[in-house]
């Protein structure tokens, strides 16, 4: 009647599987539907997807070019400056679902 749950849970984060080739995605036809894709796990553990973290890269992204464009047209505040220092060090090294961040915001000077 009583389960007993394992200490830990064993699983790989999603770069972690993409990266280590044990996650295969693909699309579901030959015609292409991005929300319909197909996903298989041949690693020996459960893989962790978190799109809420590749949602949170997209929505500070557009956080970054909106003060990024704003300090090239001539809107000037240290606030501004800050965050575009902020967010480019936070995502530096960073890869969310197969995407080098740190790249992307290395392209904005």
């Amino acid at each position: 009647m009583f389960h007993t749950a394992p200490e830990t849970l064993a699983y790989r984060t999603l770069d972690d599987a993409l990266r280590d080739g044990v996650l295969v995605v693909t699309e579901v036809n030959a015609r292409g539907s991005v929300p319909d894709l197909k996903v298989v796990n041949k690693a020996d553990s459960s893989i962790l997807l978190l799109d809420g973290e590749l949602v949170k890269a997209a929505d500070d992204l557009a956080a970054f070019m909106e003060a990024y464009l704003s300090l090239k047209n001539g809107i000037s505040n240290s606030q501004l400056q800050t965050a575009l220092q902020e967010k480019k060090q936070f995502y530096r090294e960073k890869t969310i679902a197969g995407i080098n961040l740190g790249n992307v915001y290395k392209d904005f000077h």
